[in-house]
């Protein structure tokens, strides 16, 4: 039985894992957790955020993957920043199977604040060996307190996480950042 992996969709730095971090030079620790720092322990199934901060680029936005998610199938809603319906609260989930058509369940893993979305709500794609989907961009620098500068948030459904820890570089498509354990039948 394999693992499935999902790999970092832009290059920079943790800055946040689980709770969030406070890193040298960054904004310090993250307003949701300045009176609860158990806030981000697990919502409606959804668990382990980690946000990957950006050099201050909009980079875009890639689903990696390892060979064994062959199909994806995609969702779009509101869900960050208290349900904000433009871009900075957008969100876009991504269901991960091991066959292709949507076939074999595995996880799903979901990325915040996602700019200029290229995937459509609901559809499935099935994925060639090696090729990335490309999910949006990130978007800039805002006045917002729900948005500490340019970074992708993510969390998971299911499986672990194995992201380096906190303020430790990422490289696109390269560092592991989830991975589920699965069996098809």
């Amino acid at each position: 039985m394999p693992y499935a992996y999902v790999y970092a969709p832009v290059s920079g730095s943790i800055s946040g894992l689980d709770y969030y971090c406070t890193c040298a030079g960054g904004s310090g620790i993250h307003y949701l957790c300045l009176a609860n720092c158990n806030c981000f322990q697990s919502c409606n199934g959804w668990s382990s955020p980690v946000d990957i901060r950006t050099s201050g680029s909009t980079p875009r936005i890639f689903l990696y993957r390892s060979s064994g998610i062959l199909s994806v199938r995609t969702c779009l809603n509101f869900s960050c920043c208290n349900g904000s319906t433009d871009d900075y609260g957008r969100v876009v989930i991504v269901e991960l199977f091991a066959q292709y058509n949507a076939r074999c369940p595995i996880g799903a893993v979901k990325f915040g604040h996602v700019g200029s979305p290229k995937v459509e709500h609901g559809k499935v794609y099935n994925l060639a060996p090696g090729v990335s989907l490309e999910i949006g961009i990130v978007l800039p620098s805002s006045s917002r307190t729900c948005y500490t500068g340019p970074h992708v948030h993510m969390e998971r459904i299911g499986g672990e996480t194995i992201a380096p820890g906190c303020c430790g570089p990422v490289t696109e498509g390269t560092t592991p950042i989830y991975r589920w354990y699965y069996q098809c039948v």
